[in-house]
């Protein structure tokens, strides 16, 4: 294992082998819901790229998504800017079913 952590950046990079890869996914999303439980953040520096798209629903929580969306829209109506970065356009089952429980309805809507 090879990591740092430094002005309040936790960075570890975790060699695996590929039939490891759902082991080590599901040990991210742990230390990453940690780091939010304890009011840190889902990405630091490196920023959310693709590999962390679902963590900041988790850390900002879906109706800030969406507003990140429809910003997202007004700005680069063609989606031409950096097209599948940060988050998707069209929400995730995930996304959704947070969005549901936020508003006190059961999860699989297809708000």
């Amino acid at each position: 294992m090879c990591a740092h952590i430094s002005d309040g950046n936790f960075h570890c990079l975790i060699p695996y082998a590929p039939d490891e890869e759902q082991r080590l996914m599901a040990l991210n999303d742990k230390v990453i819901a940690r780091a939010i439980a304890l009011g840190g953040a889902a990405s630091g520096e490196h920023g959310v790229g693709v590999g962390k798209m679902r963590h900041v629903v988790w850390e900002h929580g879906p109706f800030h998504v969406d507003m990140q969306r429809q910003i997202k829209r007004a700005l680069d109506p063609r989606g031409i800017m950096n097209p599948g970065k940060i988050f998707t356009m069209e929400p995730s089952e995930e996304e959704r079913a947070a969005r549901h429980r936020h508003m006190g309805g059961a999860t699989g809507s297809k708000l």
